[in-house]
């Protein structure tokens, strides 16, 4: 059985720093240049270890009486380590791997298409990506000078853009790192437009749904609309992200958007299931005051108030009769 040698960076064991196919003759390692396995580790010996052969067709990594001697495990140092395919041993602070030559190897990857939808956004233009940073916050500000009603309210947007601004960067350090992690590259102005432009979005459908909930605040529906694009934004966010930070391909990405708004949705019926909805005598009213015309807000004239207060009035003095009985 042939065996592979992975040498893992520190701190990074998704990434493979290199590979050497375990031979016949001993495979030296250390920091020495005169090693074959050569290591930028200061915590490695200049001859650390050396992998040897044995007669029975296995190999055996051997300390050469180094400062740190070999690790396995989580604190356990030893002198000697035989190789087996998925053992581990760390040399200084860098992780050996064996890995069998004949191991399964999942299906390449399709190489994106230029100009099409495939084309990762981990390459999209710079200028494109500042733009999206850019307007982004543009848009969060101009909903915010809509829904204002006071004056003096310059403040109060500027902080909504402020708080816009600091989600974004703390969502897109998140997926950065994610990405750090698994391509060992950051992408962090990708993913910090991907979320800037899923606000805007999201900040322009609720300004239309504000809208519709003040012109129509009798419309069914209008609450299970706002759930539905909340759920959709998610549907579609997570697989952008996973487009610049991982490998998968873009079924496994729609799929782990899909699980995230489901997820997402149980949350949601499970926070509806346990609210406690208090009865008030104070008349409610969720859209906010918009400056539209007055030709476009429903209006209820003289007479159709009064037949809605009489019919109010019967409604609560049979309520008082079946109490009083």
């Amino acid at each position: 059985m042939a065996l592979i040698l992975e040498v893992l960076p520190p701190g990074r064991h998704a990434e493979v720093r290199e590979r050497h196919r375990l031979g016949d003759a001993p495979l030296t390692i250390g920091r020495a240049l005169d090693n074959v396995l050569v290591l930028d580790d200061l915590h490695a010996d200049a001859h650390h270890a050396r992998v040897e052969p044995q007669p029975d067709g296995t190999w055996v990594l051997v300390d050469l009486g180094s400062v740190n001697g070999l690790g396995v495990g989580r604190d356990e140092r030893v002198t000697r380590v035989v190789l087996r395919p998925g053992a581990a041993v760390t040399v200084g602070r860098t992780t050996l791997r064996v890995q069998d030559a004949g191991a399964p190897l999942p299906p390449a990857l399709r190489l994106p298409r230029a100009g099409t939808a495939g084309r990762s956004l981990a390459h999209a233009s710079l200028p494109v990506l500042l733009g999206v940073l850019v307007v982004a916050p543009l848009v969060v500000a101009s909903d915010g000078w809509l829904e204002a009603t006071a004056r003096g309210a310059g403040t109060e947007i500027f902080g909504t853009v402020l708080a816009f601004g600091v989600l974004v960067l703390l969502w897109a350090g998140v997926w950065a790192l994610a990405a750090r992690v698994v391509l060992g590259r950051f992408h962090f102005v990708a993913h910090a437009a991907i979320g800037a432009a899923a606000v805007a979005v999201l900040t322009v459908l609720g300004e239309l749904h504000g809208l519709l909930a003040f012109l129509a605040p009798a419309m069914p529906g209008a609450s299970q609309l706002t759930t539905a694009t909340a759920l959709a934004a998610v549907a579609v966010v997570v697989p952008l992200h996973l487009q610049v930070a991982t490998h998968l391909g873009t079924a496994a990405r729609w799929r782990v958007g899909a699980i995230a708004a489901g997820i997402v949705l149980a949350l949601l019926l499970v926070s509806h299931a346990v609210a406690t909805d208090e009865f008030s005598p104070m008349a409610e009213f969720d859209a906010t005051i918009r400056t539209v015309s007055p030709a476009l807000v429903p209006q209820e004239g003289l007479d159709g108030f009064r037949a809605t207060r009489a019919d109010l009035k019967a409604d609560v003095d049979r309520l008082l009769e079946s109490a009083a009985r």
